[in-house]
């Protein structure tokens, strides 16, 4: 009876299916001992003990024996009901078993619980779904997230293409000069363009959608966002700290030994945070995604920009690659980042450095990317907004706080000569309204000294 009821809708023990099975098949009678052919048992079960109780069973001796076509009869039973339990979607921390219409939730092993990554069920060929472990308590199990839907993505490249892998099958993905469709799901939308197609990108799409905007772009993005998308409006930016190396390739975490939980996050102001993270926890092999409150984001957001700027820099001065800056360049990217930072706390008081784990912990991010190239690029979005720093020094009067930075640049040919002269005679008010990375900002005073505790 007991073994009926794991047929009908009760986990099944295996040990209890290899035991009838054993019994079936051995030569017993009514009254017959057992104990010449303990072998068998232990072949077929490797086990003694079961959850349902076979008299004397374990003792060797079978006192009330079970006929062999019962026996077989039970095992079908049991093996139909283990087959109708195997769940199509599984979500962790608790299994939905589908059952005429209704749903139930049955609890996995407590090891897994917590655990958010997805899987592909190799023999069936169906989707197994982690979720966050917040979730554990709701009665019933969702196949989704209420807040995950169908993204639309717009650009087709590396990083576009890893996001349309992430899904579920029924993202959208435009080109960056493809029109906005107007039955396009209500989701995210990723823009996964170059920065300079962001304001023909954002001019495109409805500006109620303008919420649903997720950038992923690098570089000093805030104030031209806030300008051309609003301060109020709740769209997001992921700080991306994944590979791609090739289209059509799995993206590679940038975890670290000093952040061994990786480094990507997204603000928490951010409309689809939470989707955004569960479609990165979803990816095979799961990549890590943190969400971040304004204080914590705004400081990863710089950090992040330190380092571009830091060590493409480096490297496009000696035409190496991101692990020969961080190996053979150690100390002068090093002195740079500290620079810069400098200069940063001095305009932004809030943003503090700690400067031993800044360095470790940018230089370890470059040892995950070590065979990267190094590319100085999309100045305007990166290093552009650190000089601003400088231009706007000199305007006031002040020494240049970033003096290497600004010779690194002269030295590759991005300054004219004599450019720090030229905005002595621009009035700070010009210089923030005509850059788009203009920093929103500004702050009297010299630049502290950069200290071995922060800056």
């Amino acid at each position: 009876l007991k073994l009926a009821c794991f047929g009908c809708h009760i986990s099944v023990d295996r040990s209890c299916v290899a035991m009838l099975v054993a019994t079936a098949f051995t030569d017993l009678g009514p009254g017959v001992a057992t104990a010449n052919k303990p072998a068998v048992l232990g072949a077929a079960g490797g086990s003694q003990a079961s959850d349902f109780e076979v008299p004397a069973l374990s003792a060797g001796r079978l006192t009330t024996p079970l006929p062999g076509a019962v026996c077989l009869a039970l095992c079908a039973v049991a093996v139909h009901g283990w087959q109708r339990q195997r769940p199509s979607t599984r979500v962790l921390g608790r299994t939905t078993v589908p059952r005429r219409g209704a749903e139930r939730v049955r609890k996995l092993p407590p090891d897994q619980a917590g655990t958010e990554y997805a899987e592909r069920n190799a023999k069936d060929g169906k989707r197994v779904l982690r979720v966050p472990s917040e979730d554990l308590n709701e009665p019933r199990a969702p196949a989704l997230p209420e807040d995950v839907a169908p993204a639309v993505i717009i650009g087709g490249g590396r990083v576009g293409d890893a996001f349309e892998q992430m899904g579920v099958g029924e993202d959208i993905v435009l080109g960056r000069d493809d029109p906005f469709p107007e039955d396009a799901p209500d989701g995210p939308i990723f823009v996964c363009t170059r920065n300079d197609s962001l304001k023909a990108v954002i001019a495109k799409v409805p500006k109620e959608r303008h919420e649903d905007l997720v950038f992923i772009q690098n570089g000093v993005l805030m104030p031209f966002l806030e300008k051309e998308v609003g301060s109020s409006v709740p769209y997001s930016i992921l700080l991306v700290y994944f590979a791609v190396a090739k289209k059509g390739e799995r993206p590679i975490d940038g975890k670290t030994e000093t952040d061994p939980k990786g480094l990507t996050a997204v603000n928490a102001t951010g409309k689809w945070a939470k989707a955004i993270r569960f479609r990165l926890y979803t990816n095979t092999p799961s990549l890590s995604c943190e969400i971040l409150s304004k204080p914590m984001f705004y400081q990863a957001y710089w950090e992040k920009n330190l380092w571009i700027a830091a060590y493409m820099l480096v490297g496009a001065l000696h035409g190496c690659t991101i692990g020969d800056v961080e190996a053979q360049h150690r100390t002068e990217v090093d002195d740079l980042i500290g620079e810069l930072a400098t200069a940063l706390s001095a305009s932004f008081p809030e943003i503090r450095w700690e400067r031993g784990l800044l360095f470790e912990r940018l230089a370890a991010y470059a040892r995950s990317v070590a065979h990267f190239p190094t590319a100085f690029k999309e100045f305007e979005w990166r290093n552009g907004a650190f000089y601003e720093l400088t231009k706007r020094a000199l305007a006031a009067g002040r020494d240049d706080p970033c003096p290497s930075h600004t010779e690194g640049l002269r030295t590759l040919g991005m300054l004219p000569v004599g450019a720090e002269a030229e905005v002595l005679g621009i009035s700070r008010r010009g210089l923030l309204a005509e850059a788009p990375w203009a920093l929103s900002k500004t702050r009297g005073g010299r630049c502290p000294q950069f200290n071995s505790n922060s800056a």
